[in-house]
């Protein structure tokens, strides 16, 4: 009886033991972070929400982009069917709108929604649509009604030489070298053309 009792006494305190073990080395969850206040929600999204298509591709060799120079079979894989209108193809509503040259995207105009957005959350959710290396130059002009800003994208440049080297388009002076024009309404951007 007595070696039973012990047998018994070692079975309970291997289980007790064990459970103890598991408890002990089962990692807990860290807390819930505390509820953040909407006048401290961060303003911007995160940059390329929009995923930028893998190289497209052999004639890419590795071009990444969210918009500008885009082909326009990748363009549309991301936007959908476009509405024409003259020389611009619309997406989404109004929201995009484009003009292809030997089908790649040659400019592209985002609406903001009203009232508009400021000039800094604006660049922010515009580098979505650039190519992923652009590099803004500097501001070439701004007034309170535009803002003229010059950026710069060895990538596309390579692109654009490889499409003049082909013969289907025309030399240009700096390849790679462009504008985005935001057009401003009450201190705020309503309209941005790349």
């Amino acid at each position: 009886m007595r070696k039973s009792l012990i047998i018994v006494s070692l079975g309970l305190c291997t289980l007790l033991g064990i459970a103890v073990g598991v408890h002990r080395f089962t990692p807990v969850p860290p807390p819930p972070p505390p509820p953040v206040s909407s006048s401290e929600q961060p303003l911007e999204e995160p940059l390329f929400l929009d995923p930028i298509p893998p190289a497209e591709d052999v004639t890419t060799r590795g071009f990444q982009s969210g918009g500008l120079g885009l082909s326009r079979a990748a363009w549309e894989m991301l936007r959908g069917k476009p509405q024409r209108d003259g020389e611009w193809f619309l997406y989404r509503g109004k929201t995009f709108a484009v003009a292809y040259q030997q089908d790649q995207v040659w400019r592209l105009k985002c609406v903001w929604k009203q009232p508009g957005l400021a000039l800094d959350q604006v660049r922010a959710k515009t580098r979505r649509y650039l190519p992923l290396d652009s590099r803004r130059q500097h501001t070439l002009s701004a007034t309170a009604d535009t803002v003229i800003e010059q950026y710069v994208s060895p990538t596309l440049a390579q692109r654009l030489t490889q499409t003049v080297a082909s013969g289907s388009r025309p030399a240009l002076a700096q390849p790679g070298v462009y504008t985005v024009t935001h057009t401003l309404e009450n201190a705020l951007v309503i309209e941005t053309l790349v």
